[in-house]
């Protein structure tokens, strides 16, 4: 109950030019000894909420003169839900704990207490004539709003109703429009069919035969051209007999030159058996040994008529 009456208070908290003041009063100080001075000198009725403590606290350039500041002003602060903005505000950890244990240590003072609390009971007050006069004139605004509904709604089936009956005022002049417009077109349908069958009726004799000339001479002309289609058709296919039986002599002509170049292959592969042969036979004469030539034997005449010949 007193974190919600706390929460209610931020307005109560030092108004903003007094803040602005006090930050400029600690920026123009020279010293942190005048700067902590300056805030031992705060009235005890003085009020600040978390975020005015650490703009405070940023006015010091060490830490240790922020831990001292802090011990000043922390009977001040009733806003300690969100204490954590405060400690964030420190670098080292050390610093952290002992900012801790400052705003545990030194709860805010009891006559800000009392006067936050004076100002809650105030405010919720305050707040209740305003809720119950608020929902008075809700009420009040509701049932005008329900007068207006109902005469709204009667105005609406009044114009529903109205609406309707031009509708159906509409539909019927549409339906006797389009059965005037039927009624046109089957006249306009008839009258056509009578002028084409009086016109059919004036047809002449002698168009007619016109016209059967016509179509003879058309017949006619599809004759010649099947006529000419016909010999072009009966040419293209002489052609191409003529043309088939020169593709077959030359494939004759071309078998007679392969069957000739396969006897001559033959031929060929014969004499190099023969060579082959001959070859051997020369090889085997001069892998024999030569006997030497005697006066007496026929081997030493034929030696020498070898002999002669060189």
């Amino acid at each position: 109950m007193w974190m919600f009456l706390f929460s209610l208070v931020t307005a109560e908290a030092m108004p903003n030019t007094e803040f602005s003041q006090l930050t400029t009063t600690l920026d123009n100080a020279s010293f942190s000894s005048d700067q902590l001075r300056i805030l031992q000198s705060l009235p005890n009725n003085t009020s600040l909420t978390m975020v005015q403590g650490i703009g405070i606290l940023e006015e010091f350039s060490f830490a240790n003169d922020q831990i001292k500041a802090l011990r000043i002003i922390a009977p001040y602060i009733h806003e300690r839900e969100q204490q954590y903005m405060l400690i964030e505000t420190f670098t080292f950890s050390s610093d952290k704990s002992t900012a801790t244990s400052i705003l545990a240590q030194i709860p805010p003072s009891k006559q800000i207490q009392k006067e936050a609390h004076e100002a809650a009971l105030k405010k919720e007050a305050r707040k209740k004539r305003q809720k119950e006069e608020l929902l008075e004139e809700i009420r009040e605004e509701e049932r005008e709003k329900e007068l207006e509904k109902e005469r709204l709604e009667k105005e609406r089936l009044a114009e529903l109703e109205k609406e309707r009956l031009l509708k159906e005022e509409v539909k019927r002049e549409h339906l006797a429009e389009l059965e005037k417009e039927r009624l046109e077109k089957e006249k306009l349908k008839r009258e056509k069919q009578k002028k084409d069958q009086l016109r059919r009726k004036k047809l002449s004799i002698e168009e007619q035969s016109r016209e059967l000339e016509a179509a003879q001479l058309r017949l006619a002309e599809k004759e010649e051209l099947l006529d000419a289609k016909q010999a072009l058709f009966e040419a293209k296919s002489k052609a191409l007999e003529e043309r088939e039986q020169q593709l077959q002599a030359k494939e004759q002509a071309l078998k007679k030159q392969e069957l000739e170049l396969q006897s001559k292959s033959l031929q060929l592969k014969e004499w190099e058996l023969t060579l082959e042969e001959w070859e051997l036979k020369l090889k085997k004469r001069r892998s024999y040994p030569t006997p030497e030539p005697t006066e007496e034997g026929r081997y030493y005449r034929s030696y020498r008529a070898s002999q002669r010949h060189k």
